[in-house]
């Protein structure tokens, strides 16, 4: 829990710059590449979070990567975040960066997951019967689980509504067996 608030009073700061800079879409964007490096090059993320690492070792490495590559806004809390000793926090960067973008435009990221795909009128009607219950725009991530039977499980933010038959079936089972 430390680590996510220290990431996000960094980005929170970023948002800040960014918003003076209007760079608010760029940098998200840069973010993202960040993050998406860090997902494909596991190694890099441990070499920069490992405590027995040195310092310059990390900075060097840093410098390789991203030096020119990133804003130097970006690169600079970067640096700030492994000289203070924040490495973990690089990876949730992003992420808190993105939530403080949504907050400000009014979008919500809400995962729906299904047993089945839903079709192209399905999700554009779930879309604006969520946009009209919260007045703000939906941005919707669909996946498929076919585990869950029928029914969908929907993630707005830190709220999970599972309307899932699989759900349905193991509460069932719990109140026959007398738990």
């Amino acid at each position: 829990m430390l680590q996510r608030k220290i990431a996000s009073r960094y980005a929170e700061a970023l948002f800040d710059i960014a918003q003076q800079t209007g760079k608010m879409e760029a940098w998200e964007a840069e973010l993202a590449s960040l993050g998406a490096v860090l997902d494909s090059s596991p190694e890099l993320y441990q070499v920069l979070t490992h405590p027995e690492i040195p310092l310059r070792s990390k900075e060097t490495l840093l410098q390789r990567t991203f030096q020119g590559k990133i804003s130097t806004e970006i690169f600079a809390v970067l640096l700030m975040l492994i000289r203070r000793g924040h490495e973990p926090d690089i990876d949730s960067l992003h992420e808190n960066y993105l939530q403080r973008w949504n907050a400000g435009r009014q979008v919500i990221p809400v995962t729906v997951t299904s047993a089945v795909p839903l079709s192209e009128s399905q999700a554009q009607a779930l879309e604006q019967t969520l946009a009209r219950r919260t007045g703000a725009t939906i941005q919707l991530t669909r996946s498929v689980e076919p585990e869950l039977l029928a029914g969908m499980v929907l993630t707005i933010g830190d709220h999970v509504v599972d309307a899932s038959a699989r759900t349905t079936l193991q509460e069932l089972r719990a109140v026959m067996a007398g738990v």
